[in-house]
Formats: C-alpha cells, sequence, structure tokens
C-alpha cells in the first residue's frame, strides 16, 4: 500500500501508545488512541494494523459501550475475511465474548467454537475456550463447560488470569464468591494509576512536541518562501531586461528573413503548381480505380445472389431427401405398427410377445433404420456420442423417432411398465440437453 510517512509512523506512534494505556487498564485513552490509529491507517491503507485497530477498540467498548462494541467487532469480522484465517478466528472470538455480554450465549457457542475450530495460536484458543465455558456454565450446561475450561491453556499473564479465574467462578458455583473475590483482587492489581498518570504526561508531551516543530516547520517555510520571492523578482527583472534585447534583435533578424520569405515563395510557386497537376493526375487515376472497384463490387453482389439461389436449392434438395427418408421410415414404423398390434391380439406371455417383435425388429431393421434416421438428423448421433449415450439408450432415441409408441418400446426391450420408457426417454433428453428438455428436442 502506498504510504504517506508522517499519517504512517504518527499511526504506528498512536497504536504503541494506545496498547500501553490498554496494558495498563486506562480504557478511554487507549480507546482514543486507537480511533486516531485506525483513522491515519485507513489512510495510508495498512490493512492488518486497521484490523488490529478495529478489533482491540471492539474488544475495549466491550464494558463501556456495547453498540460500539458491536459496530466494530462486526465490521473487523468482515475486515478479517479479506486478510486470513488466523484473524477470522481471533475476531471471532472478540464476538463471542460480546454475545456472552450481551446474554446471548447460544450465540457465544456458536461463535466461539468456530474459532475454535479455526485456531492457530494460544491467545486466540485460550479467549475462545474461556468464552464458550462461561455460556455453557451460565445456560446450566455444567459438563460441556468443564470440557471447554480443560481445553483451555493455562494462562501466562495478568489479564488471562482475571479470565481464568471468572470462568472458574462460573463452573465452581459452591464456592463462586471466592473465585470472584480472587479476580477481582487481580483486576485491582492491574489498575495503576501513576502508571497511567505517566502515560498521559508522555502523550501530551508528544503532542506538544508535534507542535512545536510544527511552528517550526512553518517558519522555515515563511522565510523559504520569501527569499524564493525575493529571488523570483530579481531573475523576472533580469529576464525583461535580456527579452527586450533580444526583441530588439529579433525584430532586425525578423526584416531580413521577411524579405527572404518574399523571395523563397516566389521560388515555391512554381513548386506548388507543378505539385497541383501531379495531384490532379492522381486523382484521375484513383478515379478509375474507383470505377473498377464498383465493376468488382457488382460482379461480387451478382455472385453472392447467384450462391444464395445455389444454397436455397440445395436446401430445398435436402428436405426432398428428409421427406422421401421419412417416408420409407414412416413405412417401416407401420409395418411394425401393424405387426405389434396382431401380437397384442393374440393370448400369449409378454416374454414371448417379446421375442417375436424383436424378431420382426431385427439387427437388419435397426441397422436401416438408424441410417435413414441419421439422414434426415444429422445432429442425433453425434449428440448421442458425445453425451455418452449406451446402446440401449440409442435404441430407444432411435425407436422414438421412427414413431415408435412406449408400449412398442416397451414390447422391444421386453419391459413390464411402458412409464419405464418415459422415465428413459427425461433423463436422456437430460443427459444430452440438460434438466426440464424433451427428447423430441434432440433433433433440433
Amino acid at each position: 500500500a502506498a504510504r504517506s510517512g508522517d499519517t504512517y509512523h504518527r499511526g504506528y506512534a498512536l497504536m504503541r501508545m494506545a496498547s500501553l494505556f490498554q496494558s495498563h487498564y486506562a480504557k478511554q485513552e487507549a480507546i482514543d488512541c486507537f480511533r486516531q490509529t485506525l483513522s491515519c491507517m485507513r489512510v495510508v491503507r495498512e490493512d492488518h494494523d486497521v484490523l488490529y485497530a478495529l478489533q482491540e477498540l471492539g474488544n475495549l467498548y466491550l464494558t463501556v459501550n456495547m453498540d460500539s462494541a458491536k459496530h466494530f467487532i462486526d465490521e473487523a469480522l468482515n475486515f478479517s475475511l479479506q486478510l486470513d484465517s488466523c484473524e477470522y478466528a481471533y475476531t471471532l472470538a472478540s464476538k463471542a465474548a460480546f454475545c456472552l455480554r450481551a446474554a446471548r450465549y447460544d450465540e457465544c457457542v456458536s461463535h466461539g467454537k468456530e474459532s475454535i475450530k479455526l485456531s492457530s495460536d494460544r491467545l486466540t484458543l485460550f479467549s475462545s475456550c474461556n468464552w464458550v465455558a462461561q455460556a455453557y456454565a451460565l445456560l446450566g450446561c455444567v459438563d460441556s463447560s468443564r470440557k471447554y475450561f480443560a481445553m483451555s491453556p493455562l494462562p501466562q499473564s495478568k489479564s488471562d488470569s482475571v479470565l481464568y479465574l471468572r470462568t472458574m467462578a462460573s463452573i465452581r458455583r459452591d464456592d463462586s464468591t471466592l473465585c470472584r473475590l480472587q479476580a477481582g483482587n487481580i483486576a485491582d492489581t492491574l489498575v495503576d494509576v501513576p502508571t497511567i498518570s505517566r502515560l498521559n504526561r508522555g502523550a501530551a508531551s508528544y503532542t506538544a512536541d508535534k507542535m512545536r516543530g510544527s511552528v517550526r516547520h512553518a517558519a522555515l517555510k515563511t522565510k523559504w518562501i520569501a527569499l524564493s520571492l525575493t529571488l523570483f523578482a530579481l531573475t523576472l527583472v533580469l529576464i525583461l531586461y535580456y527579452a527586450r534585447k533580444r526583441h530588439i534583435r529579433h525584430l532586425s533578424d525578423a526584416i531580413v528573413e521577411r524579405d527572404q520569405a518574399i523571395s523563397s515563395l516566389v521560388n515555391d510557386q512554381s513548386l506548388l503548381i507543378d505539385r497541383r497537376d501531379a495531384l490532379l493526375r492522381q486523382s484521375a487515376q484513383l478515379s478509375q480505380e474507383l470505377q473498377s472497384l464498383r465493376i468488382e463490387l457488382a460482379s461480387f453482389k451478382e455472385n453472392e445472389r447467384e450462391d444464395k439461389k445455389s444454397i436455397e436449392l440445395l436446401r430445398e434438395q435436402i428436405n426432398a431427401q428428409r421427406i422421401h427418408v421419412l417416408s420409407i421410415v414412416s413405412e417401416m414404423t407401420q409395418g411394425a405398427d401393424i405387426f405389434f398390434l396382431t401380437l397384442m391380439e393374440q393370448s400369449m406371455s409378454k416374454e414371448m410377445a417379446s421375442q417375436k417383435f424383436r424378431q420382426y425388429v431385427n439387427a437388419n431393421f435397426m441397422t436401416k433404420l438408424r441410417s435413414l434416421l441419421d439422414v434426415a438428423y444429422p445432429a442425433l448421433s453425434q449428440r448421442m456420442s458425445g453425451a455418452g449415450c449406451n446402446s440401449d439408450d440409442q435404441e430407444i432415441v432411435y425407436l422414438h423417432f421412427a414413431g415408435f409408441t412406449n408400449e412398442m418400446i416397451c414390447c422391444y426391450l421386453n419391459l413390464t411398465n411402458k412409464k419405464t420408457i418415459s422415465n428413459k426417454k427425461k433423463s436422456i433428453a437430460a443427459k444430452i440437453l440438460g434438466d426440464d428438455a424433451s427428447i423430441s428436442q434432440l433433433a433440433e
């Protein structure tokens, strides 16, 4: 990210001061510094520092203003998704803390568990386990609370110890008064008023140094501007003096150049006349070429009309051939239909009827039918091959386009239910053309 040096260093210094205030429980001072840090780091587009400021503001506001805490935690949650899972896990732990304070214990458990799954550092795991354990304790699920409390690493700082003892107090309700007193005593020892005063004096000294530096910078800038204006005025006077001398010299030179230009114009006039004649000759040549191009264009259009007539004639021939082929297919289908109806009138088993029908609709019959339908519908075979249809699927498609009814196809394939054929047709159409397609669209 592009940085402005002063803005970045100011933001970094404010961030260090905020961390010092935060470590000594000076919350309001830490909040003020983190807010200024956030503004600076947004200007220089330092994404990780922006996220750090959002996370810490959310944590600090948890005991000051719940609405502000929610605002900064939600913004940090959305922002951390753009960076990495570790930052997202830490922010989820802050969200769990917010939900615990807002008495939304189920949400606290949900966010805390997700943070535990994604966490890869001790601090995130410690915080998440303790928030989940406290939420389960407040929900009355003591066994679950103890489980997540046991998963928590041991505390390594005073603030970790406070959280650890508070979780212990939530679980051990029989002696919770003692545990809460212990947690409160540790929290009291963390508030070091003289340290906060020193930090405030340091912040004020930093601000005063910045102001004095700004005043010195402004004074030096004023002197530099005055000196620059003086030098500019002297330079301007010299420029005007020498400009006047050059102007007089240029006037005399201009008179000489004018006389030379007049004589040159007289000489150039004959050249211009010659150039005009050359341009007229080029224009005549271009006119001839244009006329030739017009003749070629007319010939091209005539050829195009002839091609269109040829294409139309070929299309008519193809349609006539298709009609002839489909009439042959229709005759074959009528013969098969009559044979099928004759079989259905006879009292025989379905297996026997299927066997006799397959003897009629034999391999030669199917080969001839395939070749005729491939002529009438060229796209049919290509689409089935491209979709990887098996031989049964291909036979169903060819018999469908030949005009075989579902009952006839069932008899040919020795199936008992004609609905099976309808379902197979839908399945084949979906495999080749996608959902909601019909088998009749395969020939389009």
